[in-house]
């Protein structure tokens, strides 16, 4: 589990290098753009004169705090941070929280967003990030029959896939929420 959840964190702070990266490439690009039409430059295509569309996402995910439904029908089972394991004498931090519901019940994003990744890790089963924009990730595991896929817009509530059961025998969504490369609580983000 501690694998899996370094994994994640180093997953989500590639997938903002990447995106800074094509931030940054767009932005010069803009600026290539803006200074060739200034100088009387214009690419045409035939006749038709040709305008670079730029994405720019821009996030509302963070006035959604404390207002978010939950992914999928259920309760806490699990809570975020670190957990005792008193039979093993172990702790492990939960970066997370684990959220009890049935088997094959559906998963919803809980925000507009673009799937950002579909892995497979080795103690979460299959896993999907989506990016809300302005640093806010969302991450839904254990998941089975996955609806969407890589670079996929979807809506908040869009059905993303079913739930899968876990390795304890119950259906248990893994939900993960990140800010600037770093989990934060979902607790305080869900209602």
């Amino acid at each position: 589990r501690k694998d899996d959840m370094a994994n994640l964190q180093t997953i989500i702070a590639d997938l903002e290098r990447k995106k800074a990266e094509e931030e940054e490439l767009a932005k010069k690009r803009a600026e290539e753009a803006a200074a060739a039409a200034k100088s009387g430059k214009t690419k045409t295509v035939g006749s038709v004169k040709y305008k670079e569309p730029v994405y720019n996402e821009k996030s509302n995910f963070a006035q959604y705090k404390g207002r978010l439904p939950y992914p999928v029908p259920g309760k806490i089972v699990v809570s975020f941070g670190n957990q005792y394991n008193a039979a093993l004498g172990t702790t492990t931090r939960n970066t997370g929280v684990d959220i009890q519901s049935r088997e094959g019940a559906e998963v919803h994003s809980v925000a507009k967003g673009k799937v950002s990744m579909i892995s497979w890790l080795r103690r979460l089963g299959n896993t999907v990030i989506i990016d809300h924009g302005e640093g806010f990730y969302t991450v839904y595991a254990h998941l089975s029959e996955i609806n969407v896929s890589v670079d996929q817009l979807v809506a908040a509530g869009q059905t993303i896939a079913n739930l899968d059961e876990s390795d304890e025998g119950k259906a248990i969504l893994h939900f993960e929420i990140y800010k600037d490369r770093e989990a934060v609580d979902p607790a305080g983000w869900l209602r």
